[in-house]
């Protein structure tokens, strides 16, 4: 059964049978082929040497909780602990002590429990990967199992013994581990194939008992927790859209009036460095730069020259501009001739001459911007303040949008021919990444900006649907077209349903006005975010995202 990416409940066996066949393999170690899986103590254990694992566990009432992370693929990791809570929603059964224990070790990247079905928290829809396929794809079912323990067991092995022969012999095994059956003719007949000359098979018959995986013997169990501890408290709004707001926020404020700062060695430095490696004769060098956002060179010709070893004299100027209230600069354009430097500042605001690139390039970096607010004299600091503060990250002051106005950051438009062009991309890499027999291929799509869930899959023959890792560049390339069908006023879509039939033709649905149905609702900050870079006239506001943005009836 193919896994879903991240990991769903009902990608998952039933607890008895993954225990099963976890815990087969574990026995079959100690016949002297090498295994990732081992019993410690109630919980078998996974650790392929490379840092990823897993335990499983059953607690007491025939319930069961399974813990692991790959530090490769469990984007998890990169979320906790402020912005997603693993345990969210977790029965008070769960042996809390232990769970607690791996989260202090930061061995967690996942958590799924079982009471007659599996469960966890719910996931950002961002999310491309929990960890889970990757870890436990081979114990899906039973033929995953054996194939796995198969490779497993003749892993380095000179046995002449042939590979149908010991696949044969561990289907036994693991058909009787999962019947609570097992046999220790079948267990002899895997040795014997593999490793004849190597060990006996009463250590992995013990382990067998211990697992209940032999008659009349009973699985392992922890004790159930008593209640549910209180957890930390996540973030009201993610780093992204928080900064979404802090940009906007800042293209929306005034300047107020500072003593010019005294020129400065770093200043010379800066400029002798443009004149000599961008500077055209007779003409000028435009100089746009800071810490929150892109920076460029332009020389009066249009032509971009890059300046990567510039980077360290800008922030050493920055540092020396510096004043003990009034604060540092976010921005700065420098106009350089052979002869002259013009300097503009701002401090307090994002300047119209340094326009973001789109719209994802107008959110600031909020740590940067709370540091540098925080340090300034109270007077100096600038309104929207309020929204750089690290209480505002737990909970953000109120945030409405009226309908109407203008776009926070500038949107680049796409002819029809260019969007046909994007879509035609979009295809094509759906179908390089699809399974060889397929009848149609299925990406849907649901955004605001700076939040996404992709869905990507594909339908076989027979109508069976596999789920598929997310196109990397298709939903940039769906990104991408949702800016660039923006209509003032108008508005753009939220959700895209983009679908491929053979033996390449494609039809796309587009839903402006519908709420998106996402997995983990983003928050009414998200959609104020969004509001504020793609805005509707009142007319093109549904009743759903005024109540989100909390702007006026139409």
């Amino acid at each position: 059964m193919p896994f879903h990416y991240p990991g769903r409940p009902d990608d998952l066996p039933p607890a008895h049978l993954l225990w099963a066949r976890a815990a087969a393999m574990a026995a079959l170690a100690e016949v002297g082929c090498w295994t990732p899986l081992s019993l410690d103590g109630r919980i078998l254990f996974y650790d392929d040497g490379g840092g990823n694992t897993w335990r499983l566990t059953w607690v007491e009432g025939n319930r069961a909780v399974l813990v692991g992370y790959d530090h490769e693929c469990s984007g998890t990791l990169e979320l906790l602990p402020d912005s997603l809570d693993l345990l969210r929603g977790a029965p008070a059964w769960l042996p809390w002590e232990w769970v607690g224990g791996l989260e202090a070790a930061e061995q967690v990247g996942f958590v799924y429990w079982w009471d007659g079905a599996w469960a966890r928290a719910p996931y950002p829809d961002d999310l491309e990967d929990d960890g889970l396929a990757i870890l436990l794809g081979g114990l899906v079912a039973t033929d995953e199992a054996v194939a796995a323990l198969t490779n497993h067991l003749r892993r380095g092995r000179s046995s002449e013994a042939t590979h149908d022969a010991v696949r044969a012999a561990v289907r036994r095994v693991l058909l009787g581990a999962e019947s609570g059956t097992i046999d220790r003719a079948d267990v002899t007949a895997v040795r014997e194939l593999v490793a004849p000359d190597e060990h006996d098979v009463d250590a992995a018959m013990d382990i067998a008992r211990r697992t209940g995986l032999a008659p009349g013997t009973e699985r392992p169990a922890m004790a159930a927790g008593l209640s549910r501890p209180e957890r930390p408290a996540l973030r009201a709004i993610g780093d992204f859209e928080w900064g979404l707001l802090i940009g906007d926020a800042m293209r929306r404020a005034g300047e107020t009036e500072r003593p010019t700062p005294a020129p400065s060695p770093e200043l010379d430095r800066v400029a002798d460095w443009i004149r000599g490696n961008a500077l055209d004769p007779g003409a000028g060098t435009t100089l746009t730069y800071s810490p929150l956002a892109s920076w460029r060179i332009t020389r009066e010709s249009g032509e971009q020259v890059m300046g990567f070893d510039l980077l360290p004299l800008l922030k050493a100027l920055r540092e020396a501009e510096a004043h003990p209230e009034h604060g540092r600069w976010f921005f700065v354009r420098m106009v350089v001739t052979a002869q002259t430097v013009e300097v503009d500042r701002a401090y307090d605001h994002w300047p119209h001459w340094h326009p973001p690139r789109d719209p994802s390039g107008g959110r600031v970096w909020p740590d940067t911007v709370v540091e540098e607010v925080r340090a300034r004299a109270p007077r100096w600091r600038p309104e929207w303040a309020r929204l750089a503060t690290e209480e505002a990250r737990w909970s953000p002051p109120a945030l409405t949008v009226e309908p109407g106005g203008s776009p926070s950051a500038p949107l680049r438009s796409l002819s029809p021919d260019e969007q046909k062009e994007v879509l035609v991309e979009i295809g094509r890499e759906l179908v390089e990444q699809a399974p060889q027999d397929w009848r149609e291929l299925r990406l849907s799509y649901r955004t605001l900006l700076g939040y996404e869930g992709v869905e990507y899959r594909a339908v076989g023959p027979s109508g069976e649907v596999t789920p598929l890792p997310r196109p990397y560049r298709a939903h940039r390339a769906l990104s991408r077209l949702r800016e660039g069908v923006y209509t003032p006023g108008r508005g753009t879509w939220f959700g895209a349903e983009y679908v491929v039939t053979r033996p390449g033709r494609y039809r796309v649905r587009y839903s402006y006005d519908d709420e998106p149905a996402f997995g983990l609702d983003p928050g009414d900050a998200g959609y104020v975010a969004d509001a504020l870079y793609f805005p509707r006239d009142a007319e093109h506001t549904p009743d759903w995202l005024r109540r989100r943005i909390g702007g006026g009836a139409g």
